[in-house]
This record gives C-alpha cells, structure tokens and sequence, in this order.
C-alpha cells in the first residue's frame, strides 16, 4: 500500500510540475507578444525611417522566436501559420519589413551622380554562409544567416529554399544538435520537391553526416536528384556502394 501511496505522489508531482512549466512557457510566450505588439505600435509612430525599421525589425525578431521556442503554445501556434493575433499580422509585418528596409537604404542613399543602389538588397538568408561563397567574397557569417534564415522561415514556415539555406548553415556552425536539426530541414526541403535539397540528402546519407549512415536512403535521394538534374547526384549514383546498394534492394 506504501509503494502505491509513494506512486501516486510522485505521479502527482510531476503532474505539477509539467502544469508550472506550461504555465512558465505561456507567460513568456505573452511576454514576447506583448513586446512585438509595442514594437509595432512603436513603428506606427516613428518620426523616422530608422526608428520605424528598428521597431518592426524588433517586432520581426520576437516573431520569429515566438515560433521557433513556443510553437506548442496558443501564441506560437497562431504566428506560425500566419495568423494574425490583434494587431500582430505576420503577412503585413513581413510586407511593412520590406517597405522600411528599402525606405532606410533610400535614405542612405549616396547623391545622384554616384551609382545607384539595386532597389532591393538580397537577405542574408539568400546569401547564404561563407562555405556556399566564393572564397574572399563578402557577406554575412553564419549566425547572420541562421538568424534571419529562422525570421525568414517565420513568415514562410514552408519554404523550401529557406529550409535549405538553413540547413547549410547549421552544418557549418556544426555545434550540437545542428547537423541533425539539418537533415530534418533538408527531409522536408526534399519532400517539396527541391532538387538541391535531394542531392544535399544523398551526400549526407552516403557518408553519415549528421544522421545514421544509410546506403539505401542515399541511392534514393541520388536518384531523384539526378532526375532533376542534378549531375553531382549523377555521378555518386556511379559509386560501388550505391550501385550494391540497389541490388541489395531487388
């Protein structure tokens, strides 16, 4: 009778416990949203283009955290699948991002006999990191694009080309969980149908990189890289392992 008196107190406790943590993470989700919902009136009432793109850069970023760290709550939820929660419309703060941004270059801008700026700068996310670059050539690092990779991803949670550029830039900074967290990315990437994305999965899965080493899953992503396209798929589907591997499979 003790023992099952000591289970149901431990069952109780937890039970607590797993309540207190929601109910931690939902009062920090609230926070985060009422801090983007200031940023956003905050931007209304700039008196100037930086101050405006301050504010929703600041509201973009709460966003962005909003669905990656509280995507179980209500709030995480909502933002998450570009709905709006008052104020707070992840479409029009995505629209209004881009109209400050190209407003504070304009301001920016150098007299008109010096070379005009293109009218709208590449995102560090379209960029990509140094490792995708030529060597020496300019751009932002790593943790620029996996920042703005995640903002970018928490407008368009299906993008996968954002995905992609994401999961290229987590394998570089390589600390932990990254390389996983990028095959998960390149997976989904893969099953929108991006070609990049299933020649990426054949290399990883060809030599263990980030997830369990698996012969077949490699010809798999080769082969429908390669249909696409792809000659590097091309060529790895020459490779002994891979053609014992579609034997294996007959």
């Amino acid at each position: 009778m003790s023992r099952l008196v000591e289970t149901i107190i431990v069952l109780l406790a937890a039970i607590v416990i797993t309540a207190a943590a929601q109910a931690d993470e939902r009062a920090e989700a609230n926070a985060l949203l009422r801090r983007a919902l200031a940023a956003i009136v905050a931007a209304e009432n700039a008196t100037s283009p930086a101050a405006r793109l301050q504010a929703l850069e600041q509201a973009a970023a709460d966003v962005a955290r909003l669905v990656r760290d509280y995507s179980h709550t209500y709030i995480g939820l909502r933002l998450a699948n570009r709905q709006p929660i008052g104020q707070l419309d992840p479409e029009r703060l995505e629209r209004a991002l881009a109209e400050a941004r190209a407003q504070a270059a304009n301001v920016r801008a150098p007299p008109p006999s010096a070379p005009p700026l293109r009218a709208a700068l590449p995102r560090a996310c379209e960029i990509g990191s140094p490792a995708a670059r030529r060597p020496g050539e300019p751009g932002p690092t790593v943790a620029e694009v996996i920042a703005d990779c995640r903002a970018a991803l928490a407008f368009e949670p299906a993008a996968p080309r954002w995905r992609f550029q994401l999961a290229r830039a987590l394998s570089e900074r390589g600390g932990p969980g990254d390389r996983e967290e990028a095959v998960q990315l390149l997976e989904a990437a893969a099953a929108d149908g991006f070609a990049p994305a299933k020649a990426e999965l054949c290399v990883r899965y060809l030599w263990g990189i980030g997830t369990v080493k698996n012969l077949g899953r490699a010809r798999i992503m080769c082969e429908a890289a390669a249909a696409d396209g792809n000659e590097q798929a091309r060529q790895l589907l020459q490779r002994p392992e891979l053609a014992q591997a579609a034997l294996s499979s007959r």
